[in-house]
């Protein structure tokens, strides 16, 4: 059986901490990542649609990226700490935001526009340090994640 993109993702979830319940009996609760503060049904997804209610638990991504590469640090909006620096980039999937000028937006509308197709990249938040360290790249900014 082959999985889509979201079947797969939704297997590289954890339990969220940013999460208030609403009603324990019908399993409704609220994500509060970010500015939307979604009430999610069981079974339901968030507006981003990477963070979904599983059985009244908020699942979130864990696990993997849907991208990763060497930037130089003055493409970053903390450019001034550290000019001249390397920085390992990362970002996920999904986001809260639709905007129309989005330069992400193959990542960050994947599981809702089917144009997107990005896939992912699985790796621990671990693995992330110790490549950065490895080719010594300090930072690790995350400048397309939203939430």
């Amino acid at each position: 059986m082959v999985l889509n993109l979201q079947e797969q993702l939704d297997h590289l979830t954890a339990p969220g901490e940013l999460v208030e319940v609403v009603d324990a009996a019908e399993k409704k609760i609220r994500c509060v990542a970010c500015g939307h503060r979604c009430l999610i049904k069981d079974g339901r997804r968030g507006v981003c649609k990477v963070r979904y209610n599983e059985g009244g638990e908020l699942r979130v991504p864990f696990g993997y990226v849907g991208a990763l590469q060497i930037d130089p640090i003055e493409k970053k909006p903390f450019f001034h700490i550290t000019p001249g620096v390397s920085a390992l980039s990362f970002g996920m999937m999904g986001c809260d935001f639709h905007c129309s000028y989005c330069q992400n937006w193959d990542l960050s509308q994947t599981l809702r526009d089917e144009n997107a197709g990005r896939d992912y990249i699985p790796i621990t938040a671990d693995e992330l340090v110790t490549v950065g360290r490895k080719h010594g790249h300090a930072p690790l900014p995350a400048p397309t994640t939203n939430p």
